[in-house]
């Protein structure tokens, strides 16, 4: 009887503290979504030429900068404008609306893996969990990065999706 009481009680705190992870979720993915409405300004601009190269590849399959006569280029990163390409209209244009979302998404990933991570490498503190993940969601820098057309956002990601996967590997038994 009392290994049942231990039980439930177990059970009940696991459900507390998954609401309260949720709750804190939604909270960040809040203000990660006014900060990216307030600052959408600089998801307009593309000092790095990733939007024209998104563009490009989505219209002429060209991995290129330039209008009209493009001329390809390999002095940028490829997998964030792949990644952008998908959200071009039929013109090649990627409007900073979708720029945001597709930042937005790829920041709460980063919080989410981040999180994820330390839950397994650190198996006894959840506490240390939501403290990194608070750390990485309030990070100056990846906060600028995420209103802005660059590859850090994308970056940040990949590193705690390959942090997580990691600490999954060293977890399993194999």
């Amino acid at each position: 009887m009392n290994s049942t009481i231990q039980v439930r009680s177990l059970l009940s705190r696991l459900t507390a503290s998954r609401g309260i992870l949720i709750a804190l979720f939604i909270g960040v993915f809040l203000i990660r979504f006014g900060w990216s409405v307030s600052q959408s300004g600089d998801l307009a601009s593309d000092t790095d030429a990733y939007l024209e190269v998104a563009g490009n590849l989505a219209t002429k399959g060209v991995f290129a900068v330039g209008q009209g006569d493009v001329s390809p280029t390999a002095s940028r990163p490829p997998l964030y404008p792949i990644l952008l390409s998908f959200f071009a209209d039929g013109d090649g244009a990627i409007s900073p609306r979708r720029v945001a979302m597709v930042n937005l998404g790829l920041g709460m990933l980063t919080i989410l893996f981040t999180g994820l991570f330390v839950w397994r490498a650190v198996p006894r503190s959840p506490a240390a969990a939501v403290i990194s993940a608070l750390l990485v969601a309030f990070d100056p820098l990846l906060v600028a990065f995420s209103v802005q057309a660059m590859t850090e956002t994308v970056a940040a990601c990949l590193v705690a999706l390959s942090c997580w996967i990691f600490a999954l590997a060293m977890n399993s038994r194999r």
